[in-house]
């Protein structure tokens, strides 16, 4: 998932939070953010049902107010709805109905072709 952020905001944090939970870089979470072009991405290896939910894109920095030259904080958000939906496992149990039968007769003539 992307998120171009477009901002007059320096220098930015970039979080990404599914619901109110921040997520964390992990082996499965990878979060990158891409200063020179603004592309905040997230990459979920393996996702699962859990993984499903509203993911929210926060850039945090702060802005120069150009008349006063104070400075103060700013929070711009991007959010998105994603599904992951099960792979259904069906299982069956086998049952024994009754043994193979071998339904084989023998031939009434016999012809050798060479």
């Amino acid at each position: 998932m992307e998120a171009q952020i477009m901002a007059d905001i320096q220098p930015i944090r970039v979080a990404w939070m599914l619901g109110d939970r921040e997520l964390v870089q992990s082996d499965r979470i990878e979060m990158t953010y891409l200063e020179d072009t603004g592309v905040a991405r997230i990459v979920i290896r393996k996702a699962s049902q859990p993984d499903s939910g509203q993911y929210t894109c926060v850039a945090t920095g702060e802005v120069v107010e150009p008349k006063t030259g104070r400075r103060f904080s700013k929070t711009v958000t991007s959010s998105s709805t994603v599904l992951v939906e099960a792979v259904p496992l069906y299982t069956a149990d086998l049952q024994f109905i009754r043994p193979v039968e071998f339904n084989v007769k023998q031939a009434k003539q016999q012809q050798i072709i060479e």
